[in-house]
């Protein structure tokens, strides 16, 4: 029996628990970070279907993420203020600033936000990534993903809406960007988003919030016959709700299929439907 694991696993279950009271009163909303993603994975998460369990070893790997979260938030509010001072600059912060769209049904918690004027504002959303993934964004061109998913640009320029509509400013003065963190290395990168995403991010809400209005059970929506179920084929492999949906039991069939034909489904960067 190893005691400070089973401490720590409970010490972050808890911290889980904590985290879900930030979304009392908007169970029924969509979270921002959800952006881009299966339309039946929606329908579960804001009809309460309860999640497969989660094991102990993932809930450890995703928590480095919330610990270098709340590190650089610290940082900021420790040592943020005096270097901008060194640097003669007047800038206000935001950390982990609640965000909501309350016509598409959309909250989220901005990371990081830094506001020098009206016209002056920039926000941050901080991704941390493994030696693969990271190879697969920002590696040798040969070893870079052709088509890699693009949820997360649009999930910033979620953000940059809710924000913009909290400062009353317009979203043409907000540069979005994503820090990037490598964690086998510390290695960290800052990527900046193009500011069509924000149209893309607009067309995946309204569609959503239109399809699902039509929608009094999952079952009327068939992964892999019904558009957007699911957004990418490999989400199925990394959903939550396999305990309820049978996506992974039929991506597993159309594999065999292709495999049998040579033939291979066409992934794109952002999901027709979206593209203004």
């Amino acid at each position: 029996m190893n005691i400070i694991q089973d401490i720590y696993n409970d010490y972050i279950h808890s911290q889980n628990e904590e985290y879900k009271k930030l979304y009392e009163g908007y169970e029924d909303w969509y979270g921002a970070s959800s952006v881009g993603q299966c339309y039946r994975k929606q329908w579960y998460r804001t009809h309460d279907t309860p999640e497969k369990e989660m094991d102990e070893g993932t809930r450890r790997l995703l928590r480095l993420g919330t610990i270098l979260h709340r590190d650089i938030e610290k940082a900021i509010e420790t040592s943020g203020k005096s270097i901008m001072k060194m640097r003669n600059e007047k800038v206000e912060f935001y950390l982990e600033e609640t965000i909501t769209l309350p016509d598409l049904k959309v909250i989220g918690h901005l990371d990081i936000a830094i506001v020098k004027g009206e016209d002056d504002v920039s926000i941050y959303d901080v991704k941390t990534a493994q030696a693969f993934a990271w190879q697969k964004r920002f590696g040798l061109r040969k070893n870079r993903d052709p088509n890699p998913s693009r949820n997360y640009e649009m999930q910033v320029s979620t953000y940059a809406l809710g924000f913009a509509d909290k400062i009353g400013c317009d979203t043409d003065d907000i540069d979005m960007f994503i820090l990037w963190y490598k964690k086998d290395d510390s290695i960290m990168k800052t990527m900046k988003v193009s500011p069509d995403y924000i149209q893309y991010a607009i067309n995946y809400w309204i569609d959503l919030n239109e399809t699902l209005e039509d929608i009094n059970s999952p079952d009327e929506m068939i992964p892999f016959e019904e558009p957007n179920v699911p957004v990418q084929d490999w989400e199925c492999s990394y959903c939550a709700y396999t305990n309820v949906c049978d996506g992974k039991d039929r991506l597993n069939k159309i594999k065999q299929q292709r495999r049998g034909y040579g033939t291979k489904r066409k992934r794109t960067n952002i999901p027709r439907a979206y593209k203004p």
